[in-house]
């Protein structure tokens, strides 16, 4: 009998990727312009039109949403298909993601546990694990490094740059780490039916 809990996430996973894309890109175009209006009028507050300000905070909640809504599906089959390697429960895994500061470390160890527990026990880790190893590194960065130009009046170029390059690596490493745990999940899913008819007398 199918597991009704297994789901294939490929369209969440399509409408993550696109919103994690979008805002990646609003986030460059808004860091650029408001660094060009301080340089420009010396002046350090934002200057920012309020439609700038509400498509860069729409595309970055549709981001934080579509991403979740994917990882809290991925993460029930994951607890379907292998519910000895996922912990704790789905609220408090989600909620990991948004708690300020905690969401610097613990986010790692969340996508560590769902590749793992999506994965057959044959399928090599060490590609993945090492990208979810440099997301980390990126995303841990780009927030730290966002935070320093706020400090700073946002017209640090070195500081604007890092945070920026930072933002599109961490948003290309997380593209391809939705698709390779959609894939594994969506491989598993196909094979479940092709595996209880083999195993039905």
């Amino acid at each position: 009998m199918n597991n009704p809990a297994i789901q294939s996430p490929r369209l969440l996973a399509r409408l993550a990727q696109v919103a994690v894309a979008a805002a990646a890109v609003a986030e460059v175009g808004r860091a650029v312009y408001l660094h060009q209006h301080r340089l420009l009028s010396g002046d350090d507050s934002s200057g920012e039109p309020r439609l700038t300000l509400l498509l860069y905070s729409y595309a970055l909640m549709a981001a934080i949403v579509l991403f979740l809504l994917w990882f809290a599906r991925c993460r029930d089959n994951a607890a379907a298909l292998a519910p000895e390697s996922i912990k704790g429960t789905g609220f408090r895994a989600v909620v990991c993601w948004l708690i300020p500061v905690v969401n610097l470390w613990m986010p790692r160890q969340l996508l560590l546990e769902l590749r793992r527990a999506s994965a057959a026990a044959d399928t090599a880790a060490g590609r993945a694990e090492a990208v979810v190893n440099l997301w980390w590194v990126a995303w841990a960065a780009h927030m730290v490094l966002s935070v320093a130009l706020q400090a700073t009046g946002g017209t640090s170029p070195p500081l604007l740059a890092a945070a920026q390059v930072a933002n599109l690596a961490a948003a290309a490493l997380v593209l391809w780490l939705i698709e390779h745990i959609t894939g594994l999940q969506s491989e598993r899913v196909a094979e479940a039916p092709a595996a209880e008819a083999l195993s039905e007398p």
